[in-house]
């Protein structure tokens, strides 16, 4: 189980993949969303919960749960098809709202955090090839000191 937050570092990316989904909806995530799996095999799909205000209507917060399909290609991680209830609902669904129904406030919330998203997933990435880089110059055998080892 992860408890993704907006404004840790660790979590952020995750959080903002997740809110992208919500906004589609038309809901907007308040704190925390607490995501649960994937858990191998028996349960490749993730699914979880979290508290939103519903676009247009921010003096009501409604509870949803989440749960996305099988992953694809791209890994375990891969958020698509996700299925949104209400809590204690599964009746009552939230699907994709067409951009053209949602408030412009929402929009531009939207639009902010899809940014949002990709700065943060191109600057894990970046972070990965320095990573990368460091871990390879680590290991790159010297060939001064196998020279030095020989000339002994």
């Amino acid at each position: 189980m992860a408890e993704l937050y907006r404004w840790d570092e660790d979590t952020r990316e995750s959080w903002l993949r997740w809110a992208i989904e919500l906004g589609r909806r038309g809901l907007r995530p308040i704190g925390k969303i607490t995501v649960h799996g994937p858990h191998g095999p028996h349960a490749p799909f993730m699914w979880g919960e979290a508290e939103c205000v519903i676009d247009g209507q921010y003096y009501r917060g409604v509870e949803v749960e989440f749960r996305s399909g099988k992953p694809r290609t791209k890994g375990w991680w891969d958020v698509h098809h996700v299925r949104v209830w209400t809590k204690g609902d599964p009746q009552e669904t939230w699907p994709i709202v067409p951009t053209s129904a949602l408030t412009p406030k929402h929009r531009k919330w939207v639009a902010i955090v899809r940014k949002m998203y990709k700065k943060a997933r191109r600057e894990r990435e970046l972070d990965e090839i320095r990573l990368r880089k460091q871990r390879a110059r680590r290991t790159k055998p010297s060939s001064s000191h196998g020279e030095e080892a020989e000339g002994n």
